[in-house]
């Protein structure tokens, strides 16, 4: 007898590209992850998941703690759809696998005298942009 249950790879695969409301790019992310987990792990299926195997696998990544907090999430996400598809024994129980401490991201942002620089130079610009006088288009757009 042949053993017909999906890889993850697969199941991943086949659930996310018959999702209509998934952004590509997240469907590309979803998958490298997935990929990257059964390179980790050899070829797994659903019923190989584990909170102690995603957190060795998280654990051993080089990224910054914001892009494994994203591949925690995917596999997570990955893991409940298998569950509900009656591929996974159990749900994830998140609060056991190690939710990396992401630091707050401090926006970047122009000086007050870069601002007052930016403002001065589109005020001078000639022509149209549009249809409308470029200095005013420029100059309102960069005050937005």
């Amino acid at each position: 007898m042949v053993d017909s249950t999906p890889s993850l790879s697969e199941f991943a695969s086949e659930y996310y590209n018959s999702r209509l409301d998934v952004c590509e790019r997240h469907k590309r992310q979803v998958l490298y992850t997935v990929d990257q987990l059964n390179s980790f792990a050899t070829e797994i299926t659903a019923s190989d998941l584990s909170e102690e195997l995603v957190g060795r696998f998280l654990s051993s990544l080089s990224c910054s703690p914001a892009t494994v907090d994203g591949k925690r999430s995917c596999l997570l996400a990955v893991w409940r759809a298998a569950w509900e598809a009656g591929l996974a024994d159990r749900p994830p129980r998140a609060k056991l696998i190690p939710k990396p401490r992401v630091p707050d991201q401090i926006p970047e942002a122009y000086t007050l005298a870069e601002m007052r620089a930016i403002l001065q130079a589109a005020a001078i610009l000639e022509g149209t942009t549009e249809g409308i006088p470029s200095a005013g288009f420029w100059g309102s757009l960069i005050r937005v």
